[in-house]
């Protein structure tokens, strides 16, 4: 794959995550409300980002929530890492939620890890570390639906990728280019600049 500019490949990060919300709740019928809430605010924050081009520190928080919840299904931690900002159930609570299939325990690891990548992406003031975590979410995007057998979203998301790409390519996208999903297709916006910076 080509590099994307940042708001082009954290839009796409973000329709991954978006795409893989409701599979979510199907793995992890018993998912605390909270989680679910800081996977949307994360999603429905890197889509914000994406469309207007600009970085959010609230974003860094999200993925900062997201990881350590992601680190408490590899690591099987004896608590939550402080610092989390949001009201989270205990880790016994938690514990207790959790899905009984290991296969489902990965699988929504690896969905809370697209999120938290995703906000990453959305977060960071590197273009090239926006396009590395990006990528990743999309290539754990892929993974997921490989795993639950979903050829379908499988084949949607290389689609959107690949249109998204052959978009940025043909308009010329650059660092500044904003991007949003319609419903059916990118929206993508490239600011207009000074005639003397054509050249």
């Amino acid at each position: 794959m080509s590099d994307l500019p940042q708001w082009a490949s954290t839009a796409l990060a973000a329709r991954c995550a978006r795409l893989l919300a409701p599979r979510l709740h199907t793995q992890w019928p018993n998912m605390p409300t909270e989680v679910g809430q800081l996977f949307e605010s994360a999603v429905t924050g890197a889509e914000s980002a994406a469309s207007r081009g600009s970085v959010s520190d609230e974003l860094g928080t999200l993925e900062m929530e997201l990881t350590k919840t992601v680190g408490m299904f590899v690591l099987n931690l004896s608590g939550l890492a402080e610092g989390i900002t949001r009201p989270m159930p205990s880790y016994e609570a938690m514990r207790d939620l959790m899905p009984t299939n290991k296969a489902d325990v990965e699988i929504v690891r690896n969905i809370l890890d697209v999120g938290a990548r995703t906000a990453r992406a959305a977060a960071s003031k590197s273009e090239s570390s926006a396009y590395r975590e990006a990528m990743d979410a999309v290539s754990w995007t892929l993974s997921v639906l490989e795993d639950v057998q979903d050829t379908g979203l499988h084949d949607h998301v290389l689609s959107i990728n690949e249109r998204l790409h052959a978009i940025c390519e043909v308009n010329g996208a650059a660092k500044d280019t904003t991007v949003r999903w319609n419903e059916h297709d990118w929206e993508v916006s490239i600011p207009q600049r000074p005639w003397w910076r054509l050249w």
